[in-house]
């Protein structure tokens, strides 16, 4: 390369920086004004609140039962509510603080997957512009609960998936069990990338990593087994089973998703845009394990009912179709 193309590329690459940021800060004020806390998330903090006051991990004094269903939130919020004495001012920063490592994560892999700064900036920008026009994804980036966690886990792992394949089984499966310790139900999602590793689990090493990035989640379940006599969360024993059939529940599900299509049309857009257009134009092994988890990720959601707040259970497939989508 010449030295004046290599100045012309330089400052190409310059401009991609520059405008990322200018895209990030934009995405990160847009999150921060609607910055809220769900009554959801008050659960998650009267455990904090506890924990910090030596009362154990409990909701009332005495009483072992997990009611919370995001236990590596639940043990983020403890740092931060310790840092940040108020317990609303911790949950929207932490809001922010992952939301700014997604943007910076995803930001950082576009820049090395994409064939210019012109193209980098274009697949970051539209990637953008489609997480902003989601009201549902604005709003949980805060909100108390762990979407923000979650996301940022998601595009980590498919930052992962995506550069490397499986050929790092310790890091992949490492942030996939992360991902599954912030919300069980995440298996379905996680399950199809952590397949990609299986070719290169031949050694004893790769074996030995696969082992210990286990052990979060082991570590994890064997504590709610000791502590609270059952490894997931009791609210979901409350909550799944509830309908009469599973018709019923699959009916509710499908309302469930056809309200958030109604709601964030352009997300929904986005989302059957970049699934189908990924396998289409590049069905790779980590292309067909992304789109199988997202719409494992769906079919689960549908199955059990859906939820009560707009949209919440389906972001995890809108940001892992962006995500895909921009890289």
């Amino acid at each position: 390369m010449s030295k004046g193309a290599g100045r012309e590329a330089g400052a190409g690459w310059a401009v991609w920086w520059w405008g990322a940021a200018v895209l990030s800060a934009g995405v990160l004020l847009a999150v921060g004004a609607l910055a809220w806390v769900s009554d959801d998330a008050c659960i998650t903090l009267r455990y904090v609140q506890n924990t910090l006051a030596g009362h154990g991990a409990v909701f009332n004094v005495g009483e072992r039962v997990q009611g919370y269903t995001h236990p590596l939130w639940f043990l983020t919020l403890l740092p931060a509510c310790l840092l940040i004495r108020d317990g609303v001012f911790a949950c929207v920063a932490c809001g922010l603080l992952f939301t700014g490592l997604t943007l910076a994560v995803l930001a950082r892999t576009v820049r090395r997957v994409a064939s210019g700064p012109a193209a980098a900036l274009g697949a970051y920008a539209v990637a953008c512009a489609v997480l902003v026009s989601s009201d549902s994804w604005l709003s949980f980036q805060t909100g108390g609960l762990e979407n923000p966690l979650s996301h940022f886990l998601l595009v980590v792992a498919l930052a992962e998936a995506f550069c490397h394949g499986g050929s790092r089984p310790g890091r992949l499966l490492l942030v996939l069990g992360l991902l599954c310790l912030t919300r069980p139900d995440f298996v379905f999602l996680a399950s199809p990338l952590g397949c990609l590793v299986l070719p290169h689990l031949r050694s004893r090493r790769a074996l030995a990593a696969a082992l210990a990035a286990a052990t979060p989640c082991v570590a994890w379940l064997v504590f709610a087994w000791v502590y609270y006599g059952h490894p997931l969360p009791n609210t979901g024993a409350a909550k799944l089973g509830i309908y009469a059939s599973w018709t019923q529940a699959v009916r509710k599900g499908g309302v469930y998703l056809l309200d958030a299509v109604a709601n964030d049309s352009i997300a929904a857009a986005a989302v059957l845009l970049f699934l189908g257009s990924a396998l289409f134009l590049r069905p790779a092994g980590a292309v067909r394990a992304t789109v199988a988890g997202t719409v494992l990720h769906g079919a689960w959601v549908t199955w059990i009912g859906g939820d009560f707040m707009r949209g919440r259970f389906l972001l995890p497939m809108v940001m892992t179709s962006v995500a895909m989508g921009a890289i």
